[in-house]
């Protein structure tokens, strides 16, 4: 090829490349992705020219491999702590119904206040829309429909949606004995920013109300079929508000969690027992992944022998084990790259679990701050957790765990383990993993889950 020729080639190039630049093409984008894909190949076949990396791999894999039962257990504990924790335990609200557990797996993107759950089993029988919600002794919300396109889950309206309604009865009753009664649902208008929601209270009974506690009660409403089951669920405390008003302070953040719920039914439904939580590790939404390079520079991350051909999306979970590695950030066709825990600026709801046994987790988010200076097998992370830890100690150690709602992400992976104190400020915190991530050699990615 004449000189000449090459030059209005390299020019063309040039042209065509900066113009791509500012004004990206999806399409010629895609099919540049396919043209490249046969470097994943070239990046298999000249694998074992890294041989001199293969022992520091092979270490990180043993050492993975030897914690995978003691982190696996860890995560059977939260679940069980969690599920625990999902029903109420007082006889009053135990009594004439039976409770369907539910995990929350993300929040509706059109309909902030709504939830997906994933029903126990997987299985709808015996549950109807329109059956309460909650956790623990609070009253979450209702069953609003099953979702149509995944067998096994579920759409739940939380109290805060707009135009949601539910009876109430205060804890205290005027001075001659009458019960206190109000309606409650919804975002109140006086609700400050920064601070935790309140909700609404509308058509109170009495002009004045007492700073007290308030309860569901549809006894009253002959449009509530499910109103026994609701009542008595706590939905928070009664406050004062600008212009003689009144608002609700709720009993459980509604905002970030919970992360598991309980539907409360009618003690005689027909629904089979046994049903059992479902595993999302088990089930056959992971591809097996290489480790063919690891990101340069600031980046901490890698490049996987998987891609979009094998249902490889954004945001999915690249795991060994019971423990995440990191999130898929980019994908072609054949490979993709992951961001490590120790990469910056990651954002993960995230569940705190004391190490020394004692009942009771804290929810909260996690930001991703870097890897730690002086330690490969620890990395540096904001931990705001939604509310204090209930410990007479000022600062104990806890594990990590994943939480729910993150897309690509099954909860209660494990993360690593750090010291905190008992307090909701954020802080920062130091979690210990326990291996240098940076050799881990192979894993899974999740899948896309194909929708029907």
């Amino acid at each position: 090829m004449r000189r000449s020729t090459t030059r209005l080639l390299f020019a063309v190039a040039f042209v065509a490349s900066a113009a791509l630049s500012v004004r990206p093409n999806a399409l010629l984008e895609r099919g540049a992705q396919v043209l490249a894909a046969p470097t994943r190949l070239l990046a298999e076949l000249c694998a074992p020219l890294r041989w001199l990396r293969l022992r520091s791999a092979h270490a990180a894999q043993t050492q993975l491999i030897e914690r995978e039962e003691l982190e696996h257990s860890a995560r059977v504990e939260l679940r069980r702590q969690q599920r625990f924790a999902a029903e109420p335990h007082a006889p009053h609200l135990r009594m004439g119904r039976r409770f369907v557990h539910a995990e929350v797996v993300d929040r509706s993107a059109d309909r902030y206040d709504t939830l997906l759950v994933r029903i126990d089993g997987l299985e709808r029988a015996g549950l109807a829309p329109g059956m309460p919600v909650v956790h623990g002794e609070n009253f979450v919300g209702r069953l609003l429909e099953f979702d149509p396109a995944r067998p096994g889950h579920a759409l739940v309206e939380l109290v805060t949606a707009r135009g949601f309604a539910v009876g109430a009865r205060l804890a205290e009753a005027e001075a001659g004995g009458a019960p206190l009664r109000c309606v409650v649902g919804g975002i109140a208008a006086h609700s400050l920013r920064g601070r935790a929601p309140r909700l609404a209270l509308v058509a109170p009974s009495a002009r004045e109300l007492p700073a007290s506690n308030v309860y569901v009660d549809e006894g009253l409403s002959a449009l509530a079929p499910y109103r026994e089951q609701a009542a008595g669920f706590v939905l928070g405390r009664v406050e004062a508000a600008p212009f003689g008003e009144y608002v609700v302070v709720p009993g459980l953040d509604l905002l970030g969690g919970p992360f598991r719920v309980a539907i409360a039914a009618p003690e005689a439904i027909e629904r089979a027992g046994g049903l059992e939580p479902y595993e999302p590790l088990s089930d056959p939404l992971w591809a097996p992944a290489r480790v063919l390079a690891r990101s340069a520079g600031a980046r901490e991350g890698f490049t996987l022998s998987v891609g979009a051909l094998e249902g490889v999306r954004r945001g999915a979970a690249f795991v060994v084990g019971s423990r995440l590695i990191g999130r898929v950030l980019e994908v072609d066709a054949l490979r993709c790259s992951v961001a490590s825990l120790a990469d910056r600026g990651w954002l993960l709801p995230a569940v705190a679990l004391p190490l020394d046994g004692a009942e009771g987790d804290v929810r909260g988010v996690l930001i991703g701050l870097g890897a730690a200076r002086d330690d490969a097998r620890a990395f540096e992370c904001e931990w705001r957790a939604a509310h204090e830890f209930e410990r007479a100690a000022a600062e104990f150690e806890v594990q990590f765990f994943s939480g729910s709602g993150a897309p690509g992400i099954p909860s209660g992976l494990w993360l690593g383990a750090a010291r905190v104190t008992n307090s909701a400020a954020p802080q920062r915190v130091r979690l210990e993993t326990g291996v240098d991530l940076r050799a881990t050699p192979r894993g899974f990615v999740r899948r896309e889950e194909s929708q029907p």
